[in-house]
């Protein structure tokens, strides 16, 4: 069990962590310009050497529930615009007109949706997700061929080349 008191964490830290001489405090980020907190006097920095700190704990993540298609208020989730990119943002504010968000990547970070139904929104996907998601879009670029491997086994091959190209390698077993 942890000693770690989240109740007494700023809203803003993600990390309780030790610096090597100054003890312990909140941070953000453990990077450059990051911001920190510490324990004993509330005093607030900035990073200016990652390496000193040390992570000693992650602020436990609270599952909470989407409503309509929307993700809890705080949550940091991927959203896209009709045909565009998807991006990482944080939903600070929505109702039924509108919803506010910040985003945590790129330029222009804070904006106004105004109609909730031209966007769409979904979690951070994880890394296996990803690699998934890629080798789907390369078998759909093979769907002919996949249709006819049930009379020629050696069609297997070249998806299996395709992927390779790729980049994707098979992960031994855990044991």
């Amino acid at each position: 069990m942890s000693d770690i008191d989240w109740s007494e964490a700023p809203e803003w830290a993600n990390h309780a962590v030790k610096h090597i001489i100054f003890g312990l405090a909140w941070a953000d980020d453990i990077e450059i310009g990051g911001r920190v907190r510490w324990f004993d006097d509330n005093r607030e920095d900035q990073i200016v050497v990652p390496e000193d700190f040390e992570i000693i704990e992650s602020r436990p993540v609270i599952k909470q529930q989407w409503i309509n298609g929307l993700p809890p208020v705080g949550v940091e989730v991927e959203l896209r615009y009709p045909q565009g990119q998807w991006l990482k943002v944080v939903v600070l504010y929505y109702d039924d007109a509108i919803t506010l968000i910040k985003r945590t990547t790129g330029t222009n970070k804070h904006r106004i949706i105004n109609h909730i139904n031209s966007a769409e929104f979904r979690p951070i996907r994880t890394e296996e997700e990803k690699a998934i998601d890629d080798m789907s879009k390369i078998l759909a670029m093979h769907e002919t061929k996949i249709i006819e491997l049930a009379s020629d086994p050696k069609m297997f091959t070249g998806l299996a080349k395709s992927l390779y190209k790729s980049g994707y390698r098979k992960q031994e077993a855990a044991e």
